[in-house]
């Protein structure tokens, strides 16, 4: 691959945007995650996706999901029923349009969870959407009835300048470096201090000058303005790691 700009990993597979706008995938199929219209096999080498759209941004976790310079989404994978790749609950074999209403033209940045999917906007505004098990869509209820959960703003999130998904939980940092999670938190993952889940913005505890944050299964990192990188949630695999 050639000119890759971003990439994004989920959780058996990993997708490059590179060269003019173009997505390419690798790794486990099983659910079509990666986007070339076939399930049940692998590519240990970078395969083109069948997106015919000019992509700009791209998330992952057992799906996909890319966002172009119109402000739109596209997505492809593992549906889980939730709805987080369409407005259809069925898997998408090749990249689909998301076509939330909430969603259409103001789209900058995405990203994918297992059952789940949140977009910042160009207004600085985070919205999720899918499935709420965990209260990881952020929309204030836990394993909330109402299911899927549409595109709305993540509750008491300030306006955001950047996103990530984990399996089941979310989170974002602000113009004043404050990092704020969501979610599930049964490892620490969202380093509030405690372990009980979450279903709206809540703020990690003692770190500040964040400018980035990645967010895995179970764990959160965090990129400081000092160039320091703080990591919380599961150690088991040492992904924190901290080997005390």
């Amino acid at each position: 691959l050639q000119g890759i700009t971003e990439v994004a990993a989920g959780a058996s597979h990993t997708c490059a945007l590179h060269g003019a706008g173009k997505v390419s995938c690798w790794g486990d199929n099983f659910y079509s995650q990666l986007g070339k219209g076939t399930k049940h096999d692998a590519h240990t080498s970078p395969v083109l996706t069948k997106l015919s759209v000019t992509a700009t941004h791209i998330g992952g976790s057992v799906d996909a999901m890319t966002a172009t310079g119109a402000g739109k989404l596209w997505g492809w994978g593992n549906n889980l029923g939730d709805k987080q790749l369409s407005t259809s609950s069925a898997s998408q074999p090749t990249p689909t349009e998301v076509k939330h209403a909430a969603l259409t033209g103001w789209i900058k940045q995405v990203c994918n969870g297992e059952s789940f999917s949140c977009a910042l906007g160009a207004d600085s505004v985070v919205r999720c959407w899918g499935g709420s098990d965990w209260g990881e869509v952020g929309h204030g209820a836990v394993g909330s009835t109402t299911k899927p959960m549409l595109p709305a703003p993540v509750v008491g999130l300030p306006k955001a300048l950047g996103i990530t998904c984990g399996s089941w939980h979310g989170c974002a940092w602000d113009a004043a470096g404050k990092a704020w999670c969501w979610g599930k938190n049964l490892s620490g993952q969202l380093g509030n201090g405690g372990k009980k889940n979450v279903a709206l913005a809540t703020a990690v505890s003692g770190l500040t000058d964040v400018v980035h944050l990645a967010a895995g299964r179970t764990h959160t990192c965090a990129a400081l303005k000092s160039g320091d990188v703080r990591c919380w949630g599961s150690n088991v695999d040492m992904q924190v790691a901290d080997t005390t």
